[in-house]
């Protein structure tokens, strides 16, 4: 059996260093985006598609920095994507 080389991750203080200075930014969109595919990517999903969701819901309240991000509009489509799967208690 053939061992494959790893590559290191970059130190914590670096990968914190290179998300502060990007210069693109994470709107809205990129967050909606995020939302709709949440829950179907990933060979060991641990949760169902609404479960995902309505973690990312329940942390919501705990998130400091939003950026250019409209929270009540993310609120608004987790709340739209809840419902498409069928029922929401949000």
């Amino acid at each position: 059996m053939e061992l494959k080389a790893v590559t290191p991750k970059a130190p914590a203080k670096m990968v914190e260093r290179k998300l502060a200075t990007s210069t693109r930014g994470h709107g809205t969109a990129d967050e909606k985006a995020f939302l709709d595919g949440i829950g179907t990517y990933g060979m060991h999903a641990c949760l169902s598609r609404r479960g995902y969701i309505e973690q990312y819901m329940q942390t919501i309240p705990m998130r400091v920095e939003w950026g250019t991000i409209d929270k009540y509009e993310i609120i608004e489509h987790c709340k739209e994507l809840l419902t498409k799967l069928g029922g929401s208690k949000w």
